[in-house]
């Protein structure tokens, strides 16, 4: 018996006001309970926009245009985990016994020498899921 699909979303925005010399790395995290049933990841996809600039100029300083997106399954009987990563749109091997998955956005941190550095940067991140 099917028991459906699962969408996790997560869309987070990050802008300093200010400029800094340090721009802290950035982790978000959005998760959902499992049947423990059969999971199969769908996909996976991530997009970044924005990012660290140097004062006054358009050059992104930060090391990842991209960001990073990751999406766990965690089991309640074991510390074993599988982890998927971004981007990927094949379906996964069928995962059975799965009790939450997470789905994890992260990027990177930059310091710089006096405070010379702006922030501007959105994280869209989103995976499919379907469960029997």
């Amino acid at each position: 018996m099917a028991l459906g699909s699962i969408m996790l979303q997560l869309d987070a925005f990050q802008q300093l006001d200010q400029d800094v010399s340090t721009v802290e790395p950035f982790f978000a995290e959005v998760f959902e309970f499992l049947s423990l049933g059969t999971v199969t990841v769908r996909e996976i996809s991530m997009e970044k926009e924005g990012g660290v600039a140097g004062k006054g100029g358009a050059t992104p300083v930060d090391f990842s245009t991209t960001g990073f997106a990751s999406l766990r399954l965690l089991f309640p009987s074991s510390k074993e985990e599988v982890r998927f990563f971004a981007p990927s749109f094949v379906p996964s091997p069928p995962v059975t016994g799965a009790g939450l998955v997470l789905l994890e956005v992260e990027d990177v941190g930059v310091t710089a020498s006096g405070n010379t550095l702006q922030v501007v940067r959105r994280f869209g991140v989103h995976a499919y899921l379907d469960e029997a």
